[in-house]
C-alpha cells in the first residue's frame, strides 16, 4: 500500500490501514495521547511521525530457541 502524505501527515482512513485498526481504537489512542493529530472540520489526520513512533513502542522482541 502507498501512502500519500501531506508533509508527514496521513488521512484517519490511512492511519486505520496502517494500524489495521478501526476509527474507535485511533480515538481512543488519541484520548490517551498516544497520536499526535490535527483535526481541520470534521476530518482528522494523524502525523505519521507518531504512529511509527507508536508501532517502535509497542514493538516485540520475540526471541527463537535454538533446537
Amino acid at each position: 500500500m502507498e501512502t500519500k502524505t501531506l508533509s508527514g501527515w496521513v488521512s484517519e482512513a490511512e492511519a486505520r490501514d496502517l494500524l489495521h485498526s478501526r476509527t474507535t481504537k485511533l480515538w481512543q489512542l488519541r484520548k490517551t495521547g498516544q497520536l499526535e493529530y490535527s483535526r481541520i472540520g470534521k476530518r482528522v489526520f494523524y502525523r505519521l511521525s507518531s504512529i511509527e513512533a507508536l508501532l517502535e513502542a509497542n514493538a516485540v522482541n520475540v526471541k527463537h530457541d535454538a533446537f
